[in-house]
This record gives structure tokens, sequence and C-alpha cells, in this order.
């Protein structure tokens, strides 16, 4: 028993931290300068969000499912199955989230929750118009905290956490019945977040807040989705 408490995280990880670096690089490369495009959907995302909420969400359910698709089929599948066995399995949860996504989409306006206040509603869309902020604009710097090389950052659409991010935001901007469909953003951001902390890297910390606080906004959402829908019956 006391072997078993010996092992840390990164005795768990199948690569080292200059594998995986080298791995971004090459990917990077390889797909440049889609990121350009893809860093402009992410700032439409944003636009989306600050103006007229319910008219977007199909566009914004479109956006997202692009770039959770591209992850699960370009990074997951072409490059990180090199370095990871499990990548597979992790691309397979990113597909079915573009699905749910776009479906999520084609239901607007019919799946926005009521909210108790508009002054909750304003609230909401500033915190989630912060994390798709964070996520489009800040997380590519993300990096130069790591001590790598910005050639190696990861962006919105063409890299998982943070897409996934913004996927929060979007959701948390626009709350929605639809509430267990984020479940698995969650569940990938744990997975993000547990392999920074493997690598040694202090975005590890920021990744956890966000979805320990995305988790306990959907919980929050779920209670209040009950409670309107037997308040009114």
């Amino acid at each position: 028993m006391s072997a078993l408490l010996d092992y840390r995280l990164s005795d768990l990880l199948l690569f080292s931290p200059e594998i995986y670096e080298r791995l971004l690089l090459r990917y990077n490369e390889t797909i440049f300068p889609l990121h350009l495009p893809m860093l402009g959907l992410g700032a439409i995302l944003l636009l989306l969000i600050l103006r007229d909420k319910g008219a977007n969400q199909r566009l914004a359910g479109a956006i997202l499912a692009i770039g959770w698709l591209w992850c699960g089929l370009i990074f997951h599948i072409t490059y990180y199955d090199s370095i990871n066995w499990m990548a597979d399995y992790f691309a397979a949860v990113f597909l079915l989230q573009a699905l749910l996504l776009m479906l999520w989409g084609y239901a607007a306006p019919h799946g926005t929750l009521v909210l108790p206040s508009p002054h909750a509603s304003r609230w909401l869309t500033y915190a989630g118009g912060a994390l798709v902020g964070l996520a489009v604009f800040v997380h590519p710097f993300f990096v130069l905290v790591e001590g790598r090389s910005l050639a190696a950052s990861a962006t919105f659409g063409s890299h998982p956490a943070p897409t996934i991010i913004a996927t929060l935001g979007v959701m948390l901007a626009l709350p929605t019945r639809w509430y267990s469909i984020t479940f698995l953003s969650v569940l990938m951001l744990a997975v993000s977040g547990l392999t920074a902390e493997a690598l040694g890297s202090p975005v590890a910390l920021l990744y956890g807040l966000i979805g320990v606080s995305s988790f306990i906004a959907l919980v929050g959402f779920m209670w209040g989705s009950l409670r309107h829908r037997f308040g009114q019956s």
C-alpha cells in the first residue's frame, strides 16, 4: 500500500514533456495558418455572446462544433494518438460533443433556460464572455508561463483545452436546458488539467478552477430548471 502512495501523477504519464512539446510544434507547423481563421471564429463567438443572445445560438453551436470536430479528428486521431493510446477514446468524446453542440444550436431558441432575473443573466453573460476571451486571446500565451516556445501554443478551435474553455463560456453565457451536454466539456477539461499537472504546468490550477466553477454553475442551472418546471406545474 505504501508503494502505491509513492506514485505521482507524472509517473502515469505516457510521454515526457519534451515529447509533448515536439508534438505540438510539429502539429502547429503542419496546420498553419489554420490558427488564424480559427481565431477569427473565436472572435465572432465572443461578439455573438455580447450581442443578441438567443438569435445567435445556432451560429455559436456551429462554430463550437467545428472546433470539437477538428480536435477529435485531426489533433487526437492524427497526432496525439502517436504518443497516447487513449487519444482515440478522447476523440470519440470530442466527436460526440460536436454532434451534441450542432443539435443544441439547431434547437435554438427553444433550449434557453429561464433565469431568475435580468441581473443574473447579465453577470452570466460577462462571466461567459470572459471565458471565451480567455480561451481565444489569452490561452495561446500560456506557453510562456510554462517555459515553452510560442510555436507550441494551443489556440481555440485547433487545440482541445482552449476549445473546451470557450465552450464552457458560451454555455454559461447562454444558459440552457441542455445543461447535460456540457458535462462532457467539464470531463475533458479535467483530463486536460490532469495532463497539465503531470507535465508540471502551472496552468493546471487554472483548468481546475474553471472546471469546478463550471460544474457548480451547471448544477445551479439544473436546479433552477427543475424549480422552474415544477413551479409551473
